[in-house]
């Protein structure tokens, strides 16, 4: 079945004059656009690609979400409103203090 496939991609690839790939090339592609262009959650992407659980996805695609806290912090940011952080400490602390306890 493979081999099929793999000649109609190549047909396919001749056709468009494109560089040819392996047709399993095609289902990473099509985990990546899901992932990093339309933002697709692991469950739905894991469902897509046929695997019985959320972990095998990660396994094999876990780099795709990197960066991710970074997109989140931004857009908490943006929701909470732009957030100033001072330069300097507003905490007025010189070292261990001892407080009398009563």
């Amino acid at each position: 079945m493979n081999h099929y496939i793999d000649n109609v991609v190549n047909r396919y690839a001749d056709l468009a004059g494109v560089h040819r790939i392996q047709a399993k090339e095609l289902r990473t592609s099509h985990a990546c656009l899901l992932i990093n262009k339309y933002n697709v959650d692991i469950l739905a992407v894991s469902q897509r690609l046929g695997h019985a659980k959320p972990t095998t996805t990660l396994k094999y695609y876990s780099q795709l979400w990197r960066g991710r806290n970074r997109t989140v912090a931004d857009q908490l940011n943006g929701a909470v409103g732009k957030i100033e952080h001072p330069n300097h400490s507003l905490v007025d602390f010189t070292g261990n203090q001892y407080v009398k306890v009563r």
